[in-house]
């Protein structure tokens, strides 16, 4: 059985356009790490009376959460994720131009 130049094409594609969007996902959830938890006073809180609380969380309690390795703002974040965006965008003619 003869594999054609086209499926090996197709599945090349394929897996790079997955290979894409597993990237965006991660740089996503990295910058959670990254960055770490905004605080939150208790006015902003919006946590409701119909969830359970965690075994952490007691009346009068504040958690507390790892600090990240930057301290972006969110502004900060948002250009981030953005030149990811346009980067990936701006690209694809002058990749398309390669391909040909």
């Amino acid at each position: 059985m003869k594999i054609l130049c086209r499926y090996v094409l197709a599945w090349m594609g394929a897996l790079g356009i997955m290979n894409v969007y597993f990237c965006r996902i991660n740089l996503s959830t990295a910058m959670v790490a990254m960055v770490g938890v905004e605080k939150q006073s208790k006015q902003q809180s919006n946590i409701t009376h119909s969830q359970c609380p965690g075994p952490a969380e007691v009346e009068g309690e504040e958690k507390t959460f790892p600090e990240g390795e930057f301290a972006w703002s969110k502004q900060e974040q948002g250009l981030v994720t953005g030149s990811y965006y346009w980067g990936y965008a701006s690209c694809q003619i002058p990749a398309a131009w390669l391909a040909s």
